[in-house]
């Protein structure tokens, strides 16, 4: 078994999820960002146990996340977000959910895109962080692009390694076969490249070798995707140094995190946030040697 299904076999047994949930939850937020509108549309959520998070203590990383949060017998319930920015000219979607790949509370992301009063034929370029199940499982839909007019773009290392057509494991499976429908309309990019007016790529490598955040402005705002840098705020927020067993690389996966508070806290950068609680939008701050989360209606 490759890294990728040996990663995604122990996530099932942290989660300690019934084969069968109630089915996917589904919610929309809007906020206004210069001239662009940005919608937070939920997929869902995945229980991931404290297992999951390396780098303290046990002890301590329950601790963390019971001061803020509920840890339950299956583990603390994480939001799978996907961001869609309609600036007037295009309707970009940030991730595209996880559709069914697992069998968790997931594959909401068409119902709040309906309900927030988008189509998916309306959708023209697609921004995936990363090639994750949870991030572009949500592509197909009855082995057909539900995107049908959209560009898929992935980070060029991120193609490259998932890809691969020697490459093993379920993780690597599902990109394929949700990237395969869309043919050349899926695209790679290098770190550089100016895609769309307002848009700047930046590389954060390490959760996965080209996992990528996007960065929009507009009107003097700034609204940072930044992907899988969290999964779990209560604990990574405070210890950045904390790592996730998702991480290809754990090392480079914290220099990233790092690097990325290190450079936006105390700013007006709003960031986003794949696995933060939903609508994933907020601002972070210093505080001490680790750092706080500002949820949006906490206010700058």
């Amino acid at each position: 078994m490759g890294r990728s299904g040996l990663w995604f076999a122990v996530l099932l047994l942290l989660c300690l999820a019934p084969a069968a949930q109630a089915g996917a939850q589904s919610a929309q937020f809007r906020y206004q960002l210069g001239d662009f509108k940005i919608t937070a549309l939920l997929d869902g959520t995945i229980d991931l146990g404290p297992g999951a998070y390396k780098g303290l203590p046990q002890d301590e990383i329950k601790a963390l996340i019971g001061h803020s949060t509920v840890l339950k017998e299956t583990g603390v319930e994480t939001a799978v977000n996907a961001y869609l920015i309609d600036t007037g000219a295009h309707h970009i979607l940030v991730d595209a959910g996880n559709a069914s790949c697992y069998g968790w509370k997931l594959g909401g992301l068409e119902e709040s895109l309906r309900a927030a009063g988008y189509k998916p034929d309306q959708i023209d370029t697609i921004l995936i962080t990363h090639l994750h199940g949870d991030h572009v499982c949500g592509l197909v839909k009855d082995g057909k692009p539900l995107f049908a007019k959209a560009t898929v773009y992935a980070a060029e290392e991120e193609a490259a390694y998932w890809l691969d057509p020697q490459r093993e494991g379920g993780t690597a499976a599902q990109a394929r076969q949700s990237l395969a429908v869309y043919g050349k309309a899926f695209r790679t990019f290098r770190a550089g490249e100016q895609l769309l007016p307002g848009l700047t790529i930046m590389p954060a490598h390490g959760h996965t070798p080209g996992h990528t955040t996007y960065l929009f402005q507009s009107q003097g705002h700034a609204l940072l995707a930044f992907g899988d840098i969290v999964h779990c705020g209560p604990v990574q927020f405070a210890h950045p140094e904390v790592s996730v067993v998702s991480d290809v690389d754990p090392a480079a996966a914290i220099a990233s995190r790092q690097a990325l508070f290190a450079k936006y806290a105390d700013s007006d950068v709003l960031i986003a946030g794949s696995h933060l609680d939903f609508p994933g939008l907020g601002h972070l701050r210093k505080d001490g040697t680790g750092y706080v989360w500002l949820p949006l209606s906490a206010g700058k």
